[in-house]
């Protein structure tokens, strides 16, 4: 398994912080879903982890 590091800039005001869209949107995707219908197709399973 392969990690990868991602160093980001937090504002001063950590509470503003927000993740970058790109960085976000997929993973929420696939946790709705697991709240929805509670499994996940073998091909999104084996989804790179970003």
């Amino acid at each position: 398994m392969a990690s990868v590091l991602l160093e980001l800039d937090l504002p001063r005001d950590w509470k503003e912080f927000q993740m970058p869209t790109v960085l976000h949107d997929r993973p929420q995707d696939l946790l709705d879903q697991l709240d929805q219908d509670g499994k996940l197709s073998k091909r999104e399973k084996r989804e790179p982890k970003r």
